[in-house]
């Protein structure tokens, strides 16, 4: 799949116009390759610097490994979606909870749970400050003891 047929099938997938689109293609070149492309030394700095200020790295209490980011715009997530895949969905406030200017806070939620939560964590590890560092192991230590984990166990046969 080339660039152009890529770009198409992201606006399929997130019901973007061409419009909307057309104005993309100016940050194309900031857009990083697609996850079976690999990835881009300056695209992984991105991505672990905008995790360092927005995400957050946790084991869930349905023994899964979550990565996990929210921001009030769409694009930041699109992009960690480009590099590691997941999903973006958007949450609309319903609770009464105003912001400054007195409406309700809708923002975009970007998971990753499981495997490729883990390689996420693997990937961006040396890059994080030591404080998200101990976030990133303390959840895969939890992540690699849960109960019922598949795979051989680790040490002697």
């Amino acid at each position: 799949m080339n660039s152009k047929q890529y770009m198409r099938e992201w606006a399929r997938r997130y019901r973007a116009s061409d419009r909307y689109l057309s104005n993309r293609l100016s940050i194309k070149h900031l857009l990083l390759k697609k996850p079976t492309d690999g990835f881009s030394m300056s695209g992984l700095l991105w991505a672990a610097g905008f995790l360092e200020g927005e995400g957050s790295f946790h084991f869930s209490n349905q023994s899964q490994l979550l990565v996990r980011a929210t921001q009030v715009q769409r694009e930041p997530l699109d992009r960690l979606v480009i590099l590691f895949g997941g999903k973006v969905s958007e949450v609309i406030r319903k609770d009464g909870k105003r912001g400054k200017n007195g409406v309700w806070s809708d923002f975009y939620d970007w998971n990753v749970y499981g495997q490729r939560a883990a390689g996420v964590c693997m990937t961006l590890y040396s890059l994080m400050s030591p404080k998200r560092k101990g976030q990133i192991k303390e959840a895969l230590v939890k992540w690699r003891a849960r109960p019922g984990r598949v795979g051989r166990p680790r040490g002697k046969s």
